[in-house]
């Protein structure tokens, strides 16, 4: 399932590889799978609180949107490393007075 990144803190940016989805298993009825549609499942990651740095994030079955009946069974990779810095202030040329 693709993975949605939100609450990226302005000042801030993702460096590196930045992981796009995740592999799970579900269980639940017949009936219930059925019914699920596969574009409708995302992996949300809120990063309102990383830090400069790498960050480890273990995911988690809340981390998903199922229905009712669907429950989540395994997820791989079990966390996600995500490298964040701080965005580049942009200089500007200081004039050199005569």
């Amino acid at each position: 399932v693709p993975i949605e990144y939100q609450r990226i803190a302005s000042g801030v940016e993702l460096r590196g590889e930045i992981p796009a989805e995740v592999g799970i298993r579900l269980r639940g009825s017949q009936l219930a799978l059925a019914a699920l549609r596969a574009s409708s499942v995302r992996l949300r990651v809120n990063l309102d609180r990383v830090r400069d740095g790498l960050n480890y994030i273990a995911l988690t079955a809340h981390h998903l949107d199922l229905p009712p009946g669907v429950e989540l069974t395994d997820m791989r990779p079990a966390f996600l490393a995500i490298e964040v810095r701080k965005k580049d202030s942009i200089a500007t040329p200081s004039t050199a007075e005569d």
